[in-house]
Order: C-alpha cells, then structure tokens, then sequence
C-alpha cells in the first residue's frame, strides 16, 4: 500500500546566522534573487551563510556585495525599467513650487 516516505535526514545547524531578525527577510529575498539569476547577472552561486555574513559586517569594501548590486543594477538599468536622470534637473512640481 501507501507506504510512509523515509524520514528526512538533515545535516546539523552550523549555527547561528549573523543577521538580526529584521534584516533576515530582506537578506533571503536579495540572496534569492542573486541566486536565481545569477546566470543572468553573471555570478557564481554563493551560499546564503556567505551573503549574510557580508551583510551583517556592513563593510563598504565587501566585493560579494558590490559585484552582487553593480551586476543586479547593470541588468535594471540596461532594461530600461529605470533611467536616471542628471541631477541638475528637478521635475515640473518642484521647479513650480520654487516659482511660487
């Protein structure tokens, strides 16, 4: 008949995650994408014990993180999802409300 599956074996927890609990969500979801597209953006496969400790060092200089966002923000920009406009240029509103 129906016989039950086998348990799951899984290996031990190798501990805590760096990560407070309020960036825990967010950091899944960036880890995430990045892994789901990471032949897209170019990257190799990172675990999420890696990216997590980048986050929770908060170094500028963690070249996970930067090539990470760069080649997530090459990919945005170059889809024309977004553009970026020069600074010197305010939008209508703002530059109506300076005449007023």
């Amino acid at each position: 008949g129906d016989a039950a599956p086998p348990p799951l074996t899984l290996p031990d927890p190798a501990g805590r995650l760096p990560l407070p609990e309020d960036l825990m969500a967010p950091a899944l979801l960036a880890w995430d994408c990045a892994r789901t597209f990471s032949d897209a953006l170019n990257l190799a496969p990172y675990a999420f014990d890696d990216f997590a400790a980048a986050v929770a060092q908060d170094a500028p200089d963690s070249i996970l993180l930067t090539e990470t966002v760069r080649r997530m923000l090459r990919i945005v920009l170059q889809s024309g999802m977004i553009t970026i406009e020069d600074e010197g240029e305010g939008s209508e509103d703002e530059e109506e409300e300076e005449e007023e």
